[in-house]
């Protein structure tokens, strides 16, 4: 019988024990798909639009579980004489002009947007949670070119242009104003007044949805804003009635601004 010592065992395992652990350091965890986009962006979402041209890209996105986010953006050709700069994402409602939350850097190969940046585990955390959207800069659009909303689907949108000589009576003023729209497929209500150049002594007072033809005054349907702090603010609003929403896509009405010294409307906009 051959004799093994003891202690020439206990090496032996202890060999194979360590060897076993330096084995179980070396093991990478496998990344798994945890959000994934097949999206189009367009021009269209961007706020203010500044395309009249509709311009669309077809987006493809992954957030990984290690926090990596992976892009492929393929813009459309129409309004190729703009050249592609970048892109990023930003925190920020379908109505609003957001906050960059992570530049991409992309490799940018004529109308293909391509690349991946590692989040931190709170942008991960943000990018799934909170409202979100991807924006597509030009030499041209520098603002933004097309853009993607991440957390919701717009369904219909449209920026509105508010003047003085649309009011009826018509109003003289330096004031002038547009109302970003944005329906998302939720039926959430996004808007947003951008208004420049009130009057000294002069204050925005209301905003309201209108029933009614072009050179007509009609009912009123819907109250956007009650103070001069709801203009120039994003806002989302849930719970709209269908008939809103509606008059909003596809009724005949108009959208009036009212301030102190004109409190029969400063500003007004045709829906249609």
């Amino acid at each position: 019988m051959i004799k093994i010592p003891i202690r020439a065992v206990l090496y032996t395992l202890c060999c194979l024990l360590l060897f076993s652990c330096q084995k179980e350091d070396e093991v990478v965890e496998t990344a798994y798909l945890r959000k994934y986009w097949n999206e189009t962006a367009s021009s269209q979402f961007e706020v203010p639009v500044t395309r009249s041209n509709e311009l669309k890209a077809r987006c493809f996105l992954n957030l990984m579980t290690d926090h990596v986010f992976y892009y492929d953006i393929l813009v459309d050709a129409d309004g190729k004489e703009d050249v592609i700069t970048g892109a990023g994402l930003y925190t920020g409602t379908p109505s609003s002009a957001g906050t960059l939350l992570v530049g991409l850097q992309p490799t940018i190969n004529g109308r293909h947007v391509k690349g991946s940046v590692n989040l931190t585990a709170a942008q991960a955390q943000q990018l799934m949670e909170q409202p979100m959207f991807l924006n597509v800069t030009s030499a041209g659009n520098p603002a933004g070119l097309v853009r993607l909303q991440l957390d919701k689907n717009i369904d219909w949108s449209l920026d509105l242009a508010l003047r003085g000589d649309a009011v009826v009576p018509a109003v003289t003023t330096t004031t002038t104003g547009k109302l970003v729209l944005r329906i998302t497929t939720d039926k959430v209500l996004h808007y947003q007044f951008l208004v420049d150049g009130v009057e000294a002594g002069n204050t925005l007072t209301a905003a309201h949805l209108h029933a009614g033809a072009a050179g007509t005054n009609g009912a009123l349907q819907y109250t956007f804003a009650t103070a001069a702090g709801d203009f120039n603010t994003a806002k989302s609003v849930t719970g709209v009635a269908d008939a809103i929403l509606s008059l909003l896509k596809t009724g005949t009405g108009y959208v009036d601004v009212h301030a102190a010294n004109q409190p029969d409307g400063l500003l007004r906009g045709q829906l249609r």
